[in-house]
């Protein structure tokens, strides 16, 4: 099983889909975007709002991945142990 399961998810604008021409403040509590000048007074906390559908769309891909990555290892390491054993067999 891979160690580190981390991803990086880029937020986009909701109006023009763009992912790396924002302006913000210091602590992102304001963002605009400057494709297509639309403003989240909201800041970042807005902005992954509007972006749930895609961070759950990943979210769900990287549950089927690490259950997929566990069911493997699990199935190896049961494989493993019983090695040699003439009353148990995989398929």
């Amino acid at each position: 099983m891979k160690d580190n399961y981390s991803k990086s998810i880029q937020l986009r604008c909701v109006t023009c889909g763009d992912t790396s021409n924002f302006d913000y403040n210091e602590d992102k509590t304001w963002i605009k975007c400057n494709r297509c000048n639309r403003e989240y007074p909201g800041g970042y906390d807005e902005l992954v709002q509007l972006n749930e559908n895609t961070i759950s769309e990943e979210l769900d891909s990287m549950k089927k991945e690490v259950t997929r990555d566990l069911k493997n290892d699990l199935d190896k390491m049961l494989k493993d142990a019983f090695r040699g054993n003439k009353n148990i067999k995989f398929k």
